[in-house]
């Protein structure tokens, strides 16, 4: 009886808090001098998929609609268990990692947990139909150098012990380029406005200096086929003058033999 009658008072307490200002709550006269705990502040959860928590107040609501005695608690929540597809691109022989373990279930504890990789070679997708089973019993895949077999989608699923339940799934989309086609330093080449600015007042030498030197771009195309049309064009004069004196040599031996000692 006593517990019906806590409850009643919660869910009494819960609709007069929430209900709008201009709407008045009757409450039953055995109930208005009872006291109860009720949730008067309750944060969103903190993390969008996946398990996480919020904090809750909780206060001693007197009848007369004061609280008191008010304490903050911690409580599990989870809005999907679906995190999706993320994607990374990698140069090969970089190093990465992938982490399926969430800083908001630090307090819960890694054994609390069951972590399951299965792995989609070569394709980036979240058809479930086309991964295998990845043996590794840890939450996180790293490579110290990455290779280009290593590209595909990668998908963990988190198992909380304590429930049984799935608390987690996410997929990572990871895709293995070359270096040497593609470079992926965006630091190495990126200039400020500042930088563009300073430009416009400074001479033109020191401007390909710095161009030269802050993103290594050398000669212009037109340069370089000057460059090298002068280097085939020289190379082809050195060839045909070996051709021609060996030629021309093989032509003097012919006319000594031709025409013979002398008497």
């Amino acid at each position: 009886m006593a517990v019906a009658q806590g409850l009643l008072v919660c869910g009494v307490m819960t609709f007069a808090l929430c209900s709008e200002p201009d709407q008045t709550v009757s409450i039953p006269p055995e109930l208005q001098s009872v006291e109860a705990k009720v949730v008067v502040k309750s944060s969103g959860c903190s993390v969008t998929c996946g398990l996480g928590h919020k904090r809750q107040e909780l206060c001693l609501v007197k009848p007369d609609g004061s609280w008191s005695d008010c304490e903050e608690r911690m409580f599990e929540c989870m809005i999907s268990w679906d995190c999706g597809l993320q994607t990374f691109t990698v140069a090969t022989g970089s190093p990465f990692a992938m982490n399926c373990f969430s800083s908001d279930t630090t307090g819960i504890g890694l054994q609390s947990f069951l972590y399951t990789w299965r792995y989609a070679r070569g394709l980036i997708t979240t058809n479930d139909a086309l991964f295998r089973v990845y043996r590794i019993p840890e939450f996180k895949i790293q490579f110290a150098v990455t290779k280009e077999e290593n590209a595909g989608t990668y998908r963990c699923d988190v198992l909380q012990l304590s429930t049984s339940k799935f608390i987690k799934r996410v997929y990572f989309g990871l895709k293995v380029i070359s270096d040497a086609m593609v470079q992926l330093n965006f630091e190495k080449f990126h200039t400020t406005k500042e930088e563009l600015k300073k430009l416009e007042d400074m001479p033109d030498d020191y401007v390909a200096f710095f161009m030269n030197k802050h993103f290594d771009v050398g000669w212009t195309f037109e340069y370089r086929v000057i460059f090298i049309g002068a280097v085939g064009i020289g190379s082809g004069l050195i060839v045909s003058c070996i051709i021609w004196a060996i030629l021309r040599s093989f032509y003097n031996c012919l006319q000594q033999k031709r025409s013979g000692p002398k008497l």
